[in-house]
C-alpha cells in the first residue's frame, strides 16, 4: 500500500488517495461481496474540485518530466549528505529519492543521542535557517523533503551549508554538556 496526498494537487487542494496492489484489493473485494457492500469515506471524499485539480497536477508532472527530474537530482542529494556521515555529530544520514534525514548524535561510536532539551537538530536548522535554507528538526533528527523541482546547484548549496553549519554548532553542543 502507499499513501499519497500533497503531491496529487501539488498541495493547491486537500485530496489523497491510498494505492493497494491486487492481492490487498482482492482481500478488500471478497470481503466487500460477502458483507454487501463497504462502508468507508469522507465527507469531502472524491470532490471533484480535488480531483480535477489533481488530474491536472499529475498531467504537469508529465508534461514537466517531474518524476525523470527527481531521478536525476536525487543521487546527488543522497550522496552530498552520505559524505556527510563521518562527521562526529552525525550519527546517521538516511533517505531515498529527494527525502532524507540526519540523524544528530552526542557520541558517534555509542550512537547516544544528545539530551533532547540540549536541542541539537534544533540548533542545527537555526544555524541553516541564518543562511537562508530552511529544514526542519524533529527529535533529533534534520529532515530534508526539498521542492520536486530543485536543482543541483541549489542542492549543493544546501549539502555545503549544512556541512558548515555542522562545524558551527558542534563547539557550542560539546561545550553545553
Amino acid at each position: 500500500m502507499l499513501t499519497c496526498a500533497k503531491g496529487l494537487s501539488a498541495a493547491y487542494a486537500p485530496i489523497s488517495a491510498l494505492l493497494v496492489n491486487d492481492k490487498v484489493y482482492e482481500a478488500i473485494a471478497d470481503r466487500t461481496k460477502a458483507l454487501n457492500g463497504f462502508g468507508h469515506g469522507y465527507t469531502y471524499g472524491g470532490h471533484p474540485v480535488s480531483a480535477a485539480i489533481a488530474v491536472e497536477a499529475l498531467k504537469i508532472y508529465e508534461e514537466e518530466r517531474i518524476v525523470e527530474h527527481v531521478r536525476n537530482v536525487a543521487p546527488r542529494l543522497q550522496d552530498g549528505l552520505r559524505r556527510l556521515a563521518g562527521h562526529p555529530l552525525v550519527g546517521e544520514v538516511r533517505g531515498v529519492g529527494l527525502m532524507a534525514a540526519i540523524e544528530l548524535v552526542e557520541d558517534k561510536a555509542s550512537r547516544r543521542s544528545f539530551p533532547i532539551e540540549r536541542g541539537a537538530a534544533q540548533a542545527l536548522s537555526s544555524a541553516l535557517a541564518q543562511r537562508g535554507i530552511l529544514l526542519r528538526a524533529l527529535g533529533h533528527t534534520l529532515v530534508f523533503a526539498p521542492p520536486l523541482i530543485i536543482q543541483a546547484a541549489d542542492i549543493d548549496m544546501i549539502v555545503a551549508s549544512v556541512a558548515d553549519s555542522l562545524d558551527e554548532i558542534a563547539g557550542p553542543l560539546r561545550n553545553a554538556a
